[in-house]
């Protein structure tokens, strides 16, 4: 993974200044990033609606918000040695005006808000994760005001998707001298026990095993460093719940999953898990990628 051009989703919410800090926290520290866009769509489906906006009225709209994201937000970034562009559309689709965009960027990272329920549905970083074929890494920021990398945690399945972790952790660690903490975590199936015969306490002890093994080989055919990463393996239930109770137990700076797992399906962009974390209350930085 490298850095290089970093674009942040603005939606004129609270949020945005916590979007833009964290933009500007990773170009502080993080040379590699050369360019910086901050982007804003006009719903263009809600103005339809409203017959007295004619053409040039939508054209003053964007004018009015590019000024007000320019007098909000370039003061803060202006000591950033990266080039830094505003860009407001007008699209029908927010979704596809983003994704467009990111596009014509070459964005390596995106950067949107992470919005408690009660602040919004957030459907669009949802919608953006489960469309967006080119997998681009995305941040997920909720309202912090000390950012930090120090500490970050992995949450590995063990699939070819969780090198693509291992890989941002890595990388982010080399400019943020971070504790990465690598964790998987395993389940007992439990669905089929009426029809096999086996004890609930055997099996159980068996797939502990068998998961401990397969996870120490897995460290080990990674060449991580033990001097570097912290290594947990632990039961659960269920699997996106029991990430987002180690990660609010443990307090990293940052976590970080992979869109897709063992059992994804061919074709889909995100996987269950992930998707499952991302309507969860989290108060940290969620990196997806």
């Amino acid at each position: 993974m490298k850095i290089n051009r970093v674009f942040v989703c603005l939606d004129l919410s609270p949020y945005d200044q916590y979007c833009v800090g964290f933009a500007k926290f990773l170009a502080e520290n993080v040379p590699d990033i050369t360019h910086l866009v901050l982007f804003h769509n006009i719903r263009f489906d809600f103005l339809g609606e409203l017959s007295e906006f004619e053409p040039a009225q939508i054209q003053s709209l964007k004018k009015t918000i590019q000024k007000e994201v320019e007098q909000n937000f370039l003061p803060v970034l202006n000591d950033l040695s990266c080039e830094i562009e505003v860009q407001i559309e007008d699209e029908n689709s927010t979704t596809s005006a983003i994704l467009n965009a990111r596009r014509e960027e070459h964005a390596d990272l995106m950067i949107m808000g992470k919005k408690a329920e009660n602040h919004g549905t957030g459907i669009i970083p949802r919608t953006i994760l489960t469309t967006d074929d080119r997998s681009t890494a995305l941040a997920l920021v909720p309202k912090i005001e000390n950012l930090s990398l120090k500490s970050i945690l992995t949450a590995l399945d063990l699939s070819d998707a969780s090198e693509k972790v291992i890989d941002c952790a890595e990388y982010l660690s080399g400019f943020f001298d971070s504790t990465k903490t690598c964790l998987n975590i395993y389940e007992v199936p439990v669905t089929y026990f009426p029809y096999i015969n086996i004890k609930r306490e055997s099996l159980a002890d068996r797939v502990k095993v068998k998961s401990h093994q397969k996870f120490k080989s897995y460290i080990s055919s990674k060449k991580l460093d033990p001097d570097s990463w912290n290594f947990e393996i632990l039961k659960g239930e269920n699997i996106a719940g029991s990430i987002v109770e180690y990660a609010n137990k443990t307090k990293p700076d940052a976590v970080i999953v992979g869109r897709i797992g063992q059992t994804n399906l061919p074709g889909n962009i995100l996987g269950g898990v992930a998707r499952r974390i991302l309507s969860q209350d989290m108060n940290r930085v969620m990196l997806v990628v």
